[in-house]
């Protein structure tokens, strides 16, 4: 798998695949700062970088969220996830060569069918709860200024939501990804439904704080 993974490398792929996370990621927290939060516009100059132990700032835009959401999106989506994508139909493979001679096994085997494509959603799935949302939690938490429990608080407060959230949205869309999208474009498409999936899922956390 590594050595394929290896051999079907390519350095404007990847480049590629960094700057539209990057970008789209950069997108989906301007709109929900500005569109979704309200958040008021200031001029660079009278922007304020959060120090640790300040509380978070909720009503001008916060430049430390905003670059530390872009940093990620660039460095976990464009960088580990150009790889980790690139797996998900190897473990469907191995899955289906675990199981008895049948149409499920017949389908894992077959990259092109709805069950091998469901798979690989599925994998998606458990790498999300087991590394993705820890990840997360801690990249974007740490760097806009919480403290180590601060990010251990909200990681196991918001863990449980968030996976939730996460299988509902992510599952089939990734089973989408598989399924109509070429290899090649898998990791911008996931892009486009990360800018999606962080507006809705700002407009449903804003909603909520404001109706509590």
């Amino acid at each position: 798998m590594l050595r394929h993974i290896a051999s079907q490398f390519s350095k404007r792929a990847l480049a590629v695949d960094m700057a539209t996370c990057s970008a789209l990621g950069a997108v989906g927290d301007i709109i929900c700062q500005l569109a979704i939060e309200n958040r008021k516009l200031l001029t660079p100059s009278q922007w304020h970088w959060r120090r640790r132990g300040e509380p978070a700032e909720t009503e001008v835009f916060d430049p430390r969220r905003f670059a530390t959401i872009t940093a990620f999106s660039t460095l976990y989506n464009g960088v580990m996830l150009h790889f980790v994508l690139q797996m998900y139909p190897f473990g469907a493979f191995a899955l289906g060569r675990l199981m008895s001679p049948g149409n499920i096994r017949t389908g894992l085997l077959t990259e092109e069918s709805m069950v091998h494509a469901h798979a690989c959603g599925w994998l998606d799935n458990l790498h999300c709860g087991t590394f993705y949302i820890p990840a997360y939690f801690y990249f974007v938490g740490r760097g806009q200024g919480d403290s180590d429990d601060e990010v251990r608080d909200n990681l196991l407060n918001e863990y449980g939501a968030s996976y939730r959230a996460v299988t509902a949205f992510w599952v089939p869309f990734m089973t989408a990804n598989y399924t109509f999208v070429p290899a090649r474009n898998r990791l911008q498409a996931f892009a486009v439904g990360n800018l999606a999936w962080c507006v809705i899922i700002d407009h449903v956390a804003h909603r909520g704080a404001a109706e509590g």
